[in-house]
C-alpha cells in the first residue's frame, strides 16, 4: 500500500511471487548508504509497587504475595514504604547509607564497590531518579533500600529473593549507561533495494547487573560503494499464534498501562498515564475474584500459574462485554474530564453533571442487555455433611448441605473465613473431624488460628488455646495467674485482670513480657495504629490503668 510504499517495504502478495524474484538475485550486492547512531540508555527507573510485582512474578511470586513481603520488609524497616505508584527519591536521601544496605546482597557488592561520588551526583541531577517536585504529588517515594541493613543471611529465601531484586534496580541506577551503535545498511542488486538493521554492542554499562544477554545481528563497518558477498537469498516466514494466557503479574502490567485496549484512537494521543486501579488496591481485586467472587482460576501449565475466567465469569463477559462501563476508554475520558477541571477548561459542576448522566446511561445499557443467568445451580460434591448425611457441596461462596431445604439442615462454611480461603481439602478434613491451622487477617493484623467444625452449632469455630498455669502473679491482686499464646489470665474471679500477649500488632517476646510486668519500659518495638499508620516506640505497663502504652522518645 502506499504507506508501507513510503516506508520502502514492498509486500508480496503471494509466497510465489516472492520466490520469482529470488530467482532473478545474485552476488555481490553494492553497499548503497551506511549510518551508524551512538545510543547510551540509562538504568531503569526505580521500581513502584506495580513495576515490583512484575519484576518478582519472574520470581514466582504472585503480585499479592508480593505485596506482603515486601511489606514484612518494610515492617522490619529494611525497605521503603511499599504501596507507592512513585518511582522517585528525593534529594535530601542518604544514598551513601542506602548502597551501603545494597552491598549487604552478596551478588550486589561487586557492583556496588565500583560506585564513586561522581555516579552518586550524577545521580543527584538525573531528575528520571531524583526529583522532590514529583515526590510531592506522590507522598512516597519509589521502592529503595533504606539506610538500615538486612541482615541478608537470616531473611527468608522469599525476603532475599525480593530483597535483592529491590536492591538491584536501586544500585543499577549508580552504574555507567548501556551503549550501542545502531548501524542501517541499504545495499542494491539490478534496481532491488534491500535495508538491514543491526546493533553493535560498546559497552554493556548497567546491563551487567541484570545478566543481559544480547542477540543483535552484528554489521562491519563497510563504505558506499563497497561489494558484498551474498550466500544465500531466503524468505522469513512467520506462523501467528493465539495469545497467551495472562498471569497474575500480567494483569498487574495491563492494568498499570491499558493504553493499547483503547478502541477510541483519539484517546490514546491525549491520555498521557492513563492506569486502572492503584498499586494499593490490584492486587487484592485480582485474589477477590479468585478467591472470593469466583469469577478466576487458576490453573498451572508447565510450571507456570496462569488466570483463567470461570463459568460464572464467562458468562458475565458474555453479558456486560459490549457495555461502556467494561471498556478502558470509560476510565480515559473520566480522566480527560477530571485534567479539564484540573486546569480550569471544566468547571466541576458541569463535570458533575456529566458523570450523572455517564452513570445514568450504564445503568439503562446493563437493563437494556439481554443477560444469561449464572451457573449458579451446578454446584460440585465435596464430601457427606457430618450432621445429615447429605452431600456437602460448593457453591460460589460458601460451602452448604443439599439437604437446606428438605431437612433444613443448615451445615455449611464459608469460603472466605476473616481473610483466609477455606479450600474443598479444608472443608473435608473439618467435617472429618480434624482440626487445622489458617492464617487469618483483619485490619492490617494477621495470626495463626486452630479451627474445628462443631457439631452442635454446625459451624466452623475456633479453637480455644488450652491455659497452662503462669509463674507471673497478677499485677492487679496477687493471685496467681495462667496464660496461653495469647495472653495471661487472673484466676481470681472477682479481679478478672488480662494481659494481652501482643500490642499495636507487635507479638510480646517473653523477655518484654517479664520486662513490662517488671515495671521496666521495652527496647523501641515496631507498631501499626488502629488507622494502619507504622511507628515505632518503647512499650510501658501502666499500673495505674493496668494496661500497655506506648511511650515515645
Amino acid at each position: 500500500d502506499d504507506e508501507n510504499a513510503e516506508k520502502g517495504m514492498i509486500y508480496f502478495d503471494t509466497k510465489q511471487e516472492a520466490e520469482d524474484l529470488i530467482k532473478t538475485l545474485s552476488s555481490p550486492v553494492t553497499v548503497v548508504d551506511y549510518k551508524t547512531n551512538r545510543v547510551n540508555t540509562t538504568a531503569p527507573k526505580l521500581f513502584k509497587l506495580a513495576t515490583a510485582q512484575v519484576a518478582c512474578g519472574k520470581l514466582g511470586f504472585t503480585p499479592d504475595k508480593t505485596l506482603e513481603i515486601i511489606q514484612s520488609l518494610y515492617e522490619k524497616t529494611y525497605l521503603s514504604y511499599p504501596r507507592t505508584d512513585c518511582e522517585c527519591i528525593s534529594s535530601h536521601e542518604d544514598l551513601d547509607a542506602m548502597i551501603k544496605s545494597a552491598s549487604g546482597v552478596p551478588s550486589l557488592k561487586p557492583f556496588t564497590d565500583r560506585i564513586k561520588q561522581e555516579d552518586i551526583q550524577r545521580v543527584l541531577g538525573t531528575k528520571k531518579y531524583v526529583n522532590d517536585k514529583e515526590l510531592e504529588s506522590h507522598g512516597h517515594s519509589g521502592l529503595v533500600p533504606t539506610v538500615n541493613p538486612a541482615p541478608f543471611n537470616d531473611l527468608t529465601e522469599d525476603e532475599k529473593k525480593v530483597y535483592e531484586c529491590v536492591c538491584r534496580q536501586f544500585v543499577a541506577i549508580f552504574l555507567p549507561p548501556l551503549v550501542q551503535d545502531k548501524v542501517v545498511l541499504i545495499t542494491e542488486y539490478d534496481g532491488n533495494t534491500f535495508k538491514s538493521n543491526g546493533k553493535t554492542l560498546v559497552s554493556p554499562g548497567y546491563s551487567e547487573i541484570f545478566g543481559t544477554t544480547f542477540k543483535d545481528v552484528e554489521i562491519p563497518v563497510y563504505n558506499k560503494g563497497d561489494k558484498i558477498d551474498v550466500s544465500q537469498y531466503s524468505l522469513c516466514e512467520n506462523t501467528t499464534t493465539c495469545p497467551k494466557h495472562l498471569t497474575q503479574t500480567d494483569l498487574i502490567a495491563i492494568c498499570e498501562n491499558p493504553k493499547k485496549y483503547l478502541t477510541d484512537e483519539r484517546l490514546k494521543n491525549i491520555t498521557k498515564q492513563l492506569v486502572i486501579g492503584t498499586s494499593a488496591t490490584r492486587a487484592q481485586i485480582i485474589k477477590q475474584l479468585i478467591v472470593k467472587d469466583s469469577y478466576l482460576k487458576l490453573e498451572k501449565e508447565n510450571r507456570t500459574e496462569y488466570v483463567l475466567p470461570t463459568d460464572n465469569g464467562v458468562t458475565i463477559w458474555k453479558n456486560l462485554r459490549d457495555c461502556l462501563i467494561c471498556k478502558v476508554d470509560m476510565t480515559a475520558q473520566w480522566d480527560e474530564m477530571l485534567e479539564k477541571v484540573r486546569t480550569g477548561e471544566m468547571k466541576s459542576d458541569d463535570f458533575e453533571k456529566e458523570m450523572i448522566q455517564t452513570v445514568n446511561h450504564l445503568i439503562e445499557d446493563i437493563r437494556s442487555k439481554d443477560m444469561q443467568s449464572m451457573s449458579g445451580s451446578k454446584f460440585e460434591t465435596v464430601c457427606k455433611c457430618p450432621s445429615c448425611g447429605g452431600d456437602i457441596l460448593s457453591g460460589a461462596k460458601g460451602y452448604f448441605c443439599s439437604n437446606y431445604k428438605e431437612k433444613n439442615c443448615s451445615t455449611g462454611a464459608p469460603k472466605i473465613l476473616v481473610g483466609a480461603r477455606i479450600s474443598e481439602n479444608d472443608i473435608k478434613k473439618l467435617f472429618s473431624g480434624e482440626m487445622i491451622t489458617k492464617t487469618l487477617s483483619k485490619d492490617d493484623k494477621k495470626w495463626e488460628q486452630k479451627l474445628k467444625f462443631d457439631p452442635a452449632e454446625k459451624k466452623i469455630v475456633f479453637v480455644k488455646a488450652e491455659k497452662k498455669e503462669s509463674s507471673h502473679k497478677c499485677p492487679k491482686c496477687g493471685s496467681t495467674m495462667t496464660e496461653n499464646d495469647k495472653g495471661l489470665f487472673c484466676t481470681d474471679e472477682s479481679c478478672k485482670f488480662a494481659f494481652w500477649k501482643s500490642f499495636g500488632g507487635h507479638t510480646l517476646t517473653e523477655d518484654e513480657i517479664n520486662t513490662l510486668l517488671s515495671g521496666k519500659e521495652t527496647k523501641p518495638v515496631s507498631l501499626t495504629s488502629q488507622k494502619g499508620s507504622k511507628y515505632r516506640a518503647k512499650l510501658v505497663f501502666d499500673k495505674s490503668e493496668y494496661r500497655v502504652k506506648p511511650v515515645f522518645d
